[in-house]
């Protein structure tokens, strides 16, 4: 029974040695849509070797980044709704046609 339990500790100091100090990782639960997140490397040694989390891919954890930038603007926004803030959209382009001659000037 022991020698289990220490193997079982010997395998998690020896993946927690391979991993940065943070790792991003994905939990693998049959049915339930993948959800990232973001362990300690003793945490992740723990899920990695349970097998109920993978390391999540560069793209994964792009992507959370990307859905959480977008809800911060929304949120922002929102608070600025709710205090009355407008947002107005200024038109870069001139409000009069450039002309082709220059304009006449008048006599002294």
């Amino acid at each position: 029974m022991s020698s289990r339990i220490q193997q079982y500790w010997k395998d998690l100091r020896s993946l927690e040695a391979t991993l940065p100090e943070f790792v991003w990782l994905v939990a693998t639960a049959a049915g339930a849509p993948p959800v990232v997140t973001q362990a300690a490397a003793a945490i992740a040694a723990k899920w990695l070797h349970a097998k109920t989390h993978r390391v999540a891919t560069d793209e994964e954890v792009a992507q959370l980044r990307a859905d959480d930038a977008a809800a911060v603007k929304q949120a922002k926004q929102e608070r600025m709704r709710r205090s009355g803030a407008a947002v107005v959209v200024v038109d870069e382009a001139p409000s009069e046609p450039a002309r082709s001659e220059p304009s006449p000037r008048r006599r002294r």
